[in-house]
């Protein structure tokens, strides 16, 4: 799914809902969001470890990452451009 897409089921969620319940609805979102640039900042500098995997809760990943030092370095540098 595209993420145009995605921005426009949420937005066709968030009208769906009352107005009390809108201002809940954004807190919980923006709240859940993740950071593209700490992301990259963690990637580069943590990424062998599997930091980065660990910040945008893909686990399993970022377990693997760290028991094999990033994918013996080659996992990490294509991390870096993904």
């Amino acid at each position: 799914m595209k993420s145009i897409d995605v921005l426009m089921k949420i937005a066709e969620v968030k009208k769906s809902l009352p107005p009390e319940d809108q201002l809940q609805f954004d807190m919980i979102y923006n709240s859940q969001k993740k950071d593209p640039t700490i992301a990259l900042i963690l990637s580069v500098v943590l990424g062998y470890l599997g930091v980065d995997r660990f910040y945008t809760a893909d686990y399993l990943l970022g377990a693997a990452k760290l028991v094999t030092c990033g994918g013996f370095f080659i996992w990490w540098v294509v991390d870096l451009f993904l």
